[in-house]
């Protein structure tokens, strides 16, 4: 169970996935904190049927007088805005989104499989719309409109079952290196390693962006993390990177340092807070 309300947890097919395209997901503002305000339309119905009856010829006669009739009107606009609050809260129990900080962050943050440790450096924060038991998407305040900062866990299920550690690189090669017109690898890197004793596979790339949605240039982009085989199920991994994208004399080995720190405190977890030994 994660530690902020949860929200469901999206199925695997449409789950986070470190691809390109995510990425350029990732990149964009970070949600603003504001109230969800969303409609059932089972009390919309019920509603709508409770005021039907209330109107009948003796009451439509009785508040007939056009000031009265306005007054109703903005009571039942207002009934609907009151109703899609109670749906939002009561039935899809969707948290109002809010930026937390790491000093408001608990010690441990507990996930499907890992847990993280809290990160030491202040400026990272989560919106809880970017969390959910899967996975977690941390952030820092944005250095600039043009170069960003974020750091994404998570679970997930490839779809081979790796027999060698081999195999496991060269999926998780593949993965990295599947690129569409928007983009260009200039760089990238892996190596077979171990994480508590699990078959894991770590990288480093650089991406040219050349449509990013903040810049009217070409934006370069570093991405550095791993993959790692989860012993829960044979094709279940933990995945971990952070990112930097942003002009070339904008990036910052600095942001890598806080960034390494952040996944270096991923421990894989047989059971919450129950980490798995090598």
């Amino acid at each position: 169970m994660a530690w902020v309300n949860d929200r469901p947890s999206p199925s695997n097919s449409t789950h986070i996935r470190l691809t390109l395209s995510r990425l350029s997901q990732v990149y964009r503002s970070p949600p603003e904190a504001g109230p969800l305000i969303t409609i059932n339309s089972i009390q919309i119905n019920s509603f709508i049927k409770r005021i039907t009856l209330c109107l009948t010829p003796h009451t439509i006669l009785f508040v007939s007088h056009r000031n009265k009739m306005k007054k109703i009107i903005v009571t039942i606009f207002f009934g609907f805005i009151v109703i899609g609050c109670v749906s939002c809260a009561q039935e899809n129990q969707y948290p109002i989104p809010v930026n937390v900080f790491m000093k408001d962050m608990p010690p441990t943050m507990h996930f499907h499989g890992f847990t993280v440790y809290r990160p030491l450096d202040e400026r990272w924060f989560i919106n809880t719309r970017e969390q959910n038991p899967s996975g977690v998407i941390f952030r820092i305040e944005n250095p600039s409109p043009t170069h960003t900062f974020n750091a994404s866990i998570w679970g997930d299920r490839i779809a081979i079952t790796p027999r060698t550690k081999e195999e496991l690189k060269d999926y998780v090669d593949k993965e990295n290196l599947t690129t569409g017109p928007r983009h260009e690898i200039l760089s990238y890197e892996s190596k077979v390693s171990k994480i508590q004793g699990q078959w894991a596979i770590t990288y480093s790339h650089k991406i040219l962006d050349k449509a990013p949605s903040n810049s009217n240039e070409p934006l370069v982009m570093t991405v550095i993390g791993f993959v790692v085989l989860h012993p829960s199920g044979e094709r279940t991994v933990i995945r971990a990177y952070y990112s930097q994208r942003g002009k070339e004399d904008e990036l910052d080995d600095a942001l890598d340092d806080i960034g390494q720190s952040l996944i270096d405190g991923v421990v894989l977890d047989s059971a919450p807070g129950t980490p798995i030994k090598d």
